[in-house]
């Protein structure tokens, strides 16, 4: 069984089709608006002064959070293009972990 069919039987979190909306209206223009998409997502965005070797990190954050309760952080030392890759990369990996923590596996 793939993981996608995997998520689809075991979660009960929105489908995908539910983002598609948000994501397209992030489709328009390019460069994306990463910071943009994680706000809509409810995720807010910080910059942290991180060691070398971390680009970013999300965690449950219930008094700084997004409408989500989750906060971004990226590495203030990092290249520009590094952090919003790290944004865009975390912002997928919100959407996941929401889905595998309502999993019962």
């Amino acid at each position: 069984m793939k993981l996608a069919d995997t998520i689809a039987l075991h979660s009960t979190s929105p489908p995908m089709e539910n983002l598609r909306p948000i994501l397209q209206n992030f489709q328009n223009s390019a460069p994306v608006d990463v910071i943009g998409l994680a706000q809509a997502l409810g995720l807010n965005v910080w910059e942290l002064p991180l060691p070398p070797n971390i680009s970013g990190k999300i965690w449950k954050d219930q008094v700084n959070g997004g409408r989500s309760g989750y906060s971004i952080g990226v590495n203030a030392t990092e290249a520009f293009v590094r952090k919003r890759f790290t944004v865009a990369h975390e912002c997928a990996t919100s959407y996941f972990t929401e889905i595998v923590s309502r999993m019962n596996l």
